[in-house]
């Protein structure tokens, strides 16, 4: 037990010491250990902490004083007190709740979107040269797999009223894009509120769903950025919230066009079709199914078609290229992963306790949730690249059977019971509960801020304030926004492969290039600062705020 107790205290020690800003490498004896996130502290504790709460008679670091058997005890009236005002909550007190989760949701993704001004992924900075393309006139062609309708319908409108203002700042329309999709995962929190409680006519559950869904870190980084899935989510959620109106032909068919929406966004989220089609059928309801399935696919049609038809001028443009790429070929940008990755990147998308107690949820017959759940995870496991941003749109389907399980078990502990070994075990499971409730709360807290390129784009920025730019390659452009903080740059290359000499002298010999952009790791890896100095470019330094990783090199004058 003084072992656990120990890796309690060192994995405490961490997660302050992440907290406080000290991030970095720490030398421990021969061993160096890296601080960069309170994840996995998080997770030390939380497995320890549990270890350690089934021990309540031994006394904690062998200190009397701060014995944990009264743990238990303490525990289960905490859960009983907590269990007697959830089900004492009034339709108002239950809204004021809801919109203090709600405030408190936006502001850690309002203060994400103002610190961390960075890109997360590359696809945030294609969203946004689309847009710009339109809003400045750039001759710039996207890449044929994206479709047109998010970017152009959801983040374009606010960057145009603001272009249109005389704001041209990229930072502050980059920033009002953002907003659009926090908004939206507000309004996802409010949907997810209204689901549960239609579902479950239970405030408690709807109130736990809400909770579990704003402390979700991926929902959270999600609704900090413009990436499409926070939208599409709010609009598969809204098909499943019409579904709950019983037997209604009409319900089922605006079901399927909502879902159309959503698809139309994100070519995957076309799979949420199979679910509502499959909740539709359990009731032999063909007429509905047939409703529900033309809508769906006149919908979608109908936007990919005008949209791409609008952009691309072609009907179905965008469409036709990802299922070549994806499906017919089989390939993908960012490489393979194996069918088991979204089991094994659990962390990466919500903490083990939730996703426990949603597999609860669906052993206790839960089927409808669990569908809409589990569904998607499997199709998405098919697919040859996966990322754990793609299972934003099952978030509030998992917060709400995560949320149902817990106030069952909630319900369990506080039930009165006159054997005393039943008790003690009550007594036990509410003490591991509570320790397993905090450890993933502070688990998931602990990836809300997520540092993205800040330091490349603000070297992007000093680039661009040296004058006339010429020319500019970047290895991984998509780091210092792209074309977004380079306007004019011409042409802007982005160098790929990293390790192909052949690639970087090309890049050299390119007479308009005047800037080259490397990270720091491949020019110490392949040399390339020989290569950069034999072509006439001399390394320039700029400060480096937040620590960039690039060395930038300028073309010597002759």
């Amino acid at each position: 037990m003084f072992v656990l107790d120990l890796v309690v205290v060192a994995a405490t020690a961490a997660i302050v010491i992440v907290f406080s800003g000290h991030l970095g490498a720490v030398a421990v004896g021969r061993l160096t250990v890296s601080l960069t996130s309170a994840r996995n502290p998080a997770i030390i504790a939380l497995l320890a902490l549990v270890a350690r709460s089934a021990f309540t008679d031994v006394p904690f670091l062998g200190i009397a004083a701060l014995r944990l058997s009264p743990l238990s005890t303490r525990a289960l009236r905490w859960w009983a007190l907590q269990r007697q005002r959830l089900m004492h909550v009034t339709e108002d007190r239950a809204a004021r709740i809801l919109l203090a989760i709600v405030c408190a949701s936006f502001a850690v993704k309002l203060m994400n979107i103002i610190l961390h001004f960075g890109f997360w992924t590359g696809d945030d900075v294609e969203i946004h040269e689309m847009t710009f393309a339109h809003l400045f006139g750039w001759h710039w062609q996207a890449w044929e797999l994206r479709s047109a309708f998010y970017p152009m319908s959801f983040i374009y409108p606010v960057q145009a009223l603001l272009h249109w203002t005389g704001q041209n700042d990229p930072g502050r329309l980059i920033i009002a894009g953002r907003v659009v999709v926090a908004l939206f995962s507000l309004a996802n929190l409010w949907l997810t509120f209204r689901v549960a409680r239609r579902l479950f006519d239970s405030i408690p559950i709807a109130l736990l769903a809400v909770l579990i869904l704003a402390s979700n870190k991926l929902h959270t980084m999600g609704g900090s950025t413009e990436l499409p899935r926070t939208i599409s989510s709010f609009f598969v959620l809204a098909g499943f919230n019409a579904l709950l109106v019983p037997a209604d032909a009409i319900a089922a068919a605006i079901a399927g066009g909502l879902i159309g929406i959503a698809a139309a966004m994100r070519f995957s989220e076309a799979m949420f079709v199979v679910p509502a089609v499959i909740q539709i059928a359990t009731t032999r309801r063909w007429r509905s199914v047939a409703l529900c399935t033309i809508s769906f696919a006149l919908v979608c049609a109908g936007i990919l078609g005008l949209a791409d038809k609008l952009y691309w001028g072609q009907s179905f443009f965008s469409l036709r290229h990802i299922v070549d790429f994806t499906l017919v070929r089989g390939l993908s940008s960012r490489g393979y992963q194996p069918f088991y990755e979204y089991f094994r990147s659990i962390p990466a998308w919500a903490d083990p306790l939730v996703v426990a107690l949603a597999l609860l949820a669906t052993r206790r017959r839960m089927w409808t949730l669990a569908v809409w759940t589990w569904f998607p995870v499997i199709c998405l496991s098919v697919l040859p690249h996966k990322e754990p941003r793609y299972l934003i749109p099952i978030l509030p389907f998992l917060a709400m059977m995560a949320a149902f399980s817990l106030w069952q078990i909630i319900q369990w502990l506080c039930e009165s019971s006159a054997d005393a070994h039943s008790s003690m075990r009550r007594e036990r499971f509410a003490a591991i509960l509570l320790v397993a409730c905090l450890c993933a709360f502070v688990f998931e807290v602990s990836g809300f801020w997520f540092v993205r390129s800040e330091a490349d784009v603000v070297l992007a920025e000093a680039i661009a304030r040296q004058g006339p730019v010429g020319g500019v390659a970047i290895e991984q452009a998509w780091r210092m926004g792209g074309r977004l903080y380079l306007p004019d740059a011409e042409p802007l290359i982005d160098v790929e492969p990293p390790g192909d000499p052949g690639a970087i002298a090309s890049v050299l010999g390119t007479p308009a290039i005047r800037w080259i952009a490397l990270l720091d790791r491949d020019v110490r890896r392949f040399g390339y600062d020989s290569l950069t100095r034999a072509a006439g470019f001399d390394e320039v330094t700029f400060p480096r705020k937040g620590g960039s990783e690039y060395r930038v090199f300028h073309r010597r004058e002759h």
